[in-house]
């Protein structure tokens, strides 16, 4: 693997219900304390999630940022591209995927996010993220916190 990228400013993204978005919290501590202690730098971290449970993750003092999204209505090619030129602005250094969806995947590509990475679970994922991992989540030999946790090897 090559070397750990220089990160500061990470995405991660979790489009789905409640439960899932709890359980992707260990993530955000990961990450912080990732760029915190080995980076020695100051972590900006937003994270990506349904408008409907963006609540859950607001109250976070490691979040810089919430971006909620409805994928009822955000989903499809230009809602995709808007969504990259949202991201692109935003100058991310890494985006890490914690539930693969296509519109979303696509959208964190065309914002030319340097470090993408996901579960290569799905066949849009081997062409859209850089990093990632295996996963098959429905075999379930380990807890969901653990899965999205072991998306963050790829970073180091």
């Amino acid at each position: 693997m090559n070397q750990s990228p220089k990160l500061q400013r990470v995405l991660l993204v979790r489009p789905d219900r409640i439960g899932d978005v709890v359980l992707s919290t260990p993530v955000i501590d990961a990450v912080y304390d990732y760029i915190k202690l080995s980076q020695n730098l100051e972590p900006e971290i937003d994270f990506l999630v349904q408008k409907t449970v963006s609540s859950v993750i607001q109250a976070n003092p490691k979040i810089k940022n919430t971006i909620g999204i409805d994928l009822k209505q955000d989903g499809g090619l230009r809602r995709a591209y808007r969504l990259a030129c949202l991201l692109e602005s935003k100058k991310y250094d890494a985006a890490v995927i914690l539930q693969a969806n296509l519109w979303i995947s696509l959208a964190v590509f065309l914002a030319k996010i340097p470090v993408r990475v996901g579960p290569f679970s799905k066949w849009y994922s081997w062409l859209l993220f850089n990093r990632g991992i295996r996963q098959r989540r429905s075999s379930v030999e380990m807890h969901e916190a653990q899965y999205n946790l072991q998306l963050l090897e790829p970073l180091g």
